[in-house]
């Protein structure tokens, strides 16, 4: 573990300093630019492909914004989008959080989790002053009026708006857990942090929440034992019809895992649901040697229980980020519903 005298230090020498992020948000074609500034609030160990790391807790507050990134955080707070829990923009903010510690840790990598993102109060009254109406005809609550300002930000481009507002409505429909089955979509992806990368990749399936945690049956760094604990905790629902499990990647691909026990629990809890699996990505971090032979050994357990396996896999390659290989995934995943 990092030494708290380590920590105090460092944030004693970012107290005051100001870092520029410029990145996605939302979805990979909506981009925003902010000042920004951060503390170290703690330390823990988290798993990542099967072995356990040291990572730092990070609260991230922003500060300052360009005037178009202002206004589409004002159209963000019109929509109720919180963007906490926005999971491509702290994909990015940590890697770049990771790039501005690796100074005090003479040039490793740093792993960091970000616990908090958070509106300052001088950027979030500049929010609140923007006159969105006078920037698209927006009529507060109106979300079809809205769209004339969102192409806007697209420069036109109506493949991009249309997709901002799909992703919208999935997000919109799955930011609150209802105890309710009923509101689970039909069609969802569980497992780890490749989960909301496959969902995006595709045009049918989603995530019951874009928040991950036991209720929504994702989180980034968990193996298959988590997933199984978590889908035993879940209500469930009669109203999934298919279901894609992104699992395995950091656990290594054990064959030892319960892979009968999560098939028989998420069959049980989903009784009508036809049952898919991603394969994982090698090739990174503690996978570096792991070879596609004993990837596909470890799918073909889950094909001899009477579950299809999607091709092709993840592959070789650092997984997080919209990467050209989750289109064909959802392709060919979307192909069989």
């Amino acid at each position: 573990m990092i030494s708290e005298k380590h920590i105090e230090r460092i944030n004693k020498i970012i107290k005051d300093m100001v870092f520029e992020f410029e990145g996605e948000i939302f979805t990979p074609d909506l981009k925003i630019k902010f000042d920004y500034q951060f503390a170290i609030t703690g330390q823990r160990k988290m798993i990542s492909v099967g072995e356990y790391y040291d990572y730092l807790d990070v609260l991230v507050e922003i500060i300052d914004a360009d005037e178009k990134s202002t206004t589409l955080l004002a159209v963000f707070k019109l929509l109720k989008n919180n963007i906490d829990q926005d999971y491509i923009l702290k994909s990015r903010l940590d890697k770049a959080l990771s790039d501005e510690l690796s100074y005090f840790f003479n040039g490793t990598y740093v792993r960091v989790k970000i616990v908090k993102v958070q509106i300052g109060e001088e950027l979030q009254e500049k929010i609140d002053r923007v006159d969105l109406e006078s920037k698209g005809s927006i009529n507060e609550g109106v979300i079809s009026n809205i769209k004339d300002f969102v192409k806007k930000l697209f420069s036109g481009n109506k493949e991009k708006t249309n997709q901002f507002f799909s992703s919208l409505n999935k997000k919109q429909k799955n930011k609150k857990l209802s105890s309710d089955n009923k509101s689970i979509p039909e069609n969802i992806v569980i497992g780890d942090s490749q989960a909301p990368y496959v969902a995006n990749g595709s045009n049918k399936f989603e995530l019951i929440s874009t928040e991950g945690s036991e209720k929504s049956l994702w989180l980034g760094g968990k193996t298959l034992s988590w997933l199984l604990d978590a889908v035993k905790k879940h209500n469930g629902s009669e109203n999934v019809k298919n279901i894609a499990i992104c699992i395995g990647t950091n656990g290594a691909f054990n064959t030892n895992d319960n892979i009968k026990g999560l098939i028989d629990e998420v069959e049980k809890k989903f009784p009508n649901a036809e049952l898919f699996v991603i394969q994982g990505s090698w090739g990174w971090g503690g996978l570096k040697n792991i070879k596609e032979t004993k990837v596909r050994d470890y799918y073909k357990l889950f094909k001899d229980y009477g579950v299809e396996v999607i091709e092709p896999p993840i592959g070789k390659i650092e997984p997080h980020g919209n990467k050209p290989i989750y289109k064909e995934i959802g392709k060919n995943l979307d192909s069989k519903v």
